[in-house]
């Protein structure tokens, strides 16, 4: 699937196969601006923040840990060309960030190293609901 930008009246879409970004075009219409949109991620600058929506490979993927880095650093030289913005990065990791693994591990390293905060560690609920638990009807 070829990357999409759709404009409504109202909202503005931007998507991959595997990520999107939706905002309200009509409040934001001056201040925005789709940077980039790839297959794995999706960089919005908003303001003075750049929005990035990343999804990395699940278990199982051929060459994962090459991927998982190659999409990191291809991010993150986003946000050099952009040293006046902060940046937001969320999505689907596809990894524990908590539990051991050479993605887990490698992309802790990246936080680190970059300065970033994981933010769900400051909510008081960290209860973590995905496509697989619900299907299960688990909550």
């Amino acid at each position: 699937m070829p990357n999409k930008k759709w404009r409504s009246s109202n909202y503005r879409f931007v998507w991959t196969r595997n990520c999107q970004i939706h905002w309200n075009k009509n409040e934001l219409r001056v201040v925005s601006k789709c940077i980039v949109c790839t297959d794995r991620y999706v960089v919005v600058r908003i303001g003075n923040s750049l929005i990035c929506n990343v999804y990395l490979p699940c278990v199982g993927t051929a060459d994962r840990i090459d991927i998982v880095e190659d999409t990191l650093q291809d991010l993150w030289s986003w946000r050099l060309k952009y040293p006046d913005c902060t940046v937001i990065i969320g999505g689907d990791f596809n990894t524990d960030l908590e539990k051991r693994s050479d993605v887990s591990s490698y992309i802790n390293n990246f936080l680190t190293n970059h300065s970033l905060l994981i933010c769900d560690t400051k909510l008081s609920s960290r209860r973590q609901h995905n496509l697989r638990t619900l299907r299960l009807g688990e909550e």
